[in-house]
């Protein structure tokens, strides 16, 4: 065999070895054509018509898909917001006198705004007394010691009547309003308590160096509150009755609500007040109690005013909103009857083309988009009409359905 043949040869099995491969390839590629991916089921969602979409549990969590409640309310009453203003609080305002003539003698120096404990030394007083001032202080003592122990005796009345209402009100045998107005009577009677304990104090101080010419007293803060205003330095001669220091407690709130006239509106007992602060945050709610109307009336204003005091919480702390700043109350709206509606998670509304959408779970991996109708909302919950919801969709998607949407309305694309 010469070369020339040997080299044929090797040609013909090389081609022969190509036809096979290509054979193999086509056979191979003709067996696996009518294969899905193992995992495309999972990465694509399926559109069942009628605006329900089907997706798998990778994909929902993929995109980070979670649901939440909605709630079928039977009777939702429309609001209304009424304006309102915070007013000083008298109650809360409290004026420390000179009890006597005398000098005020170099101590810590007070700061405007500063904030002062009950019974924290403000000043310290030296004041000289005549004999006959001696025995009229003697009688002041007396006077001041015994309104010291009723204030006490009432303190404990109200506090007892506070525990009380608290056990009813947990069971249901007390309304909210009775409870709320105890506590602020509860408030009052602990500022006169405490008023009443620092001047009998005061005066106790006074008759103990009964033998010096010279009498030192300190003068103590009759209240937790702010220094709003000082009258009198250290160093300096003070008159009896002159004012020394005024403290206001921005913790109890009044304010003065204006209802509409055309509303007709009664005053409820309780109302809802919040701030009107940045649009993009929810304000600071707190429950008010109703004190009475306002002691005066506005020259064109055409609403009647009504004087509401914030309610405190259980720590005892206020919203600590200052006078001047602008409120508005929150009541069911007279002129608008009830209605069902259904409370959803403000985040599950998304708007295409102009119209508010939201994804209602039907099942595991099935979701049905439906147009709602938005009545108000709330802080984090919006309320949508009732109309078309059936008593099975109790849940909707709370997070990211932008990506039902997208999915929904995305082209079909070409698998080749």
């Amino acid at each position: 065999m010469n070369t020339m043949q040997l080299a044929i040869k090797g040609l013909i099995l090389v081609a022969v070895s190509i036809a096979i491969g290509a054979t193999s390839w086509a056979v191979y590629s003709l067996s696996g054509k009518d294969k899905e991916p193992p995992q495309k089921d999972e990465r694509l969602a399926q559109k069942l018509g009628g605006g329900i979409l089907k997706i798998s549990a990778t994909l929902a969590e993929s995109y980070g898909i979670e649901a939440g409640s909605a709630v079928a309310i039977d009777a939702w009453h429309p609001r209304l917001f009424v304006d309102g203003r915070v007013l000083l609080n008298p109650s809360a305002t409290l004026e420390v006198r000179a009890p006597f003539a005398g000098i005020i003698l170099p101590a810590e120096p007070l700061v405007l705004g500063t904030t002062v404990k009950p019974q924290q030394i403000l000043m310290i007083f030296e004041a000289r007394f005549t004999q006959v001032e001696r025995l009229d202080m003697q009688a002041k003592s007396v006077e001041a010691a015994t309104r010291a122990k009723g204030a006490e005796d009432v303190f404990k009345l109200r506090q007892e009547q506070v525990d009380r209402l608290k056990k009813l009100a947990a069971s249901g045998g007390a309304a909210q309003v009775q409870l709320d107005a105890a506590i602020i009577q509860l408030k009052e009677a602990e500022v006169q308590r405490d008023t009443a304990i620092a001047q009998a104090e005061l005066w106790k101080q006074a008759l103990e160096p009964t033998g010096k010419k010279g009498i030192v007293v300190k003068i103590p803060a009759p209240m937790r509150g702010e220094i709003a205003e000082i009258g009198a330095q250290p160093g300096s001669n003070a008159d009896a009755g002159q004012l020394l220091v005024r403290l206001i407690d921005f913790r109890r709130v009044l304010v003065r609500i204006d209802f509409p006239l055309s509303a007709g509106l009664t005053p409820p007992a309780n109302i809802d007040v919040e701030t009107l602060g940045n649009l993009l945050e929810t304000p600071a709610r707190h429950r008010a109690h109703l004190r009475g109307a306002a002691p005066a009336v506005e020259i064109g204003l055409q609403r009647a005013s009504y004087l509401y005091e914030i309610v405190p919480t259980g720590a005892g702390d206020g919203p600590n909103w200052r006078p001047g700043l602008f409120v508005r109350a929150i009541v069911p709206d007279p002129a608008k009857t009830p209605q069902p509606a259904i409370a959803i998670p403000a985040s599950a509304v998304l708007v295409h083309q102009g119209r508010p959408l939201v994804y209602i779970q039907l099942g595991a991996g099935r979701y049905e988009r439906r147009e709602v109708s938005m009545l108000d909302r709330d802080g984090d919950t919006l309320y949508v009409s009732a109309k078309g919801w059936r008593p099975s969709d109790d849940q909707v998607v709370a997070r990211n359905a932008q990506a039902l949407l997208s999915e929904e309305f995305r082209p079909d694309m070409d698998d080749d």
